[in-house]
């Protein structure tokens, strides 16, 4: 047989093939332990330095109610960057219903809300002002749905200019980022509902900052 462009690849060309597709493989398997070991998930802004229990609570009537969270910092006080990562779930009742934390600053607050339908939202409250809707109440594909456990992770960083850097996670998803132009002093664990009574379990409130 003649040489030419038709020719059968040689054994050494089909050997260099076979190392590039285990190579990838490799480079494959690699990236997927990498992502199930939690390698490229976000990091808190500072060391764990106190886990909280809330537990479940209840609203019997329609409308919204807070519970203040306790911070492990001398009287109640926010330090200057923080991680808060709450992990809580709906457990009975009405499913057209909220649950989330608050940042707050005397008379303000920003609530930052999750729904077991599906829904995420972020609303700013101002006395003697309407509400402003920083992200409307909105399907996100990362919420879990009825009794699952969904992860609310916030990063906060506040300046010494009165501005706050937020950053918005939901089980380890980017839901939003921005500044706000308070900066917190306080944070409450929050529950609504639009119906009937509602239950949630607040099972973990972790606080990060640096040492």
């Amino acid at each position: 047989m003649g040489e030419g462009t038709g020719a059968l690849p040689t054994a050494r060309t089909r050997q260099g093939w076979h190392l590039v597709a285990g190579g990838l493989i490799g480079l494959v398997t690699v990236a997927v332990l990498l992502i199930a070991a939690g390698a490229f998930d976000p990091q808190p802004l500072g060391s764990l330095i106190q886990t909280d229990r809330p537990g479940p609570h209840t609203l019997n009537h329609t409308g919204e109610t807070l519970i203040p969270a306790v911070t492990p910092w001398p009287d109640g006080s926010l330090p200057q960057r923080f991680s808060a990562r709450l992990k809580a779930a709906y457990r009975e009742g009405e499913l057209d219903s909220g649950f989330g934390l608050t940042l707050e600053n005397g008379s303000s607050r920003l609530v930052i809300a999750l729904s077991p339908l599906g829904y995420a939202a972020i609303r700013q409250d101002r006395a003697n002002s309407q509400p402003i809707y920083l992200l409307p109440w909105q399907p996100w594909p990362h919420v879990r749905l009825d009794a699952a456990e969904n992860e609310l992770w916030l990063d906060v960083d506040r300046s010494d200019g009165g501005q706050t850097a937020l950053t918005v996670w939901i089980n380890r998803e980017l839901l939003w980022r921005g500044e706000l132009d308070e900066t917190p002093d306080r944070i409450s664990l929050w529950l609504s509902t639009y119906g009937a009574p509602v239950v949630v379990d607040f099972r973990s409130l972790e606080w990060f900052a640096a040492p």
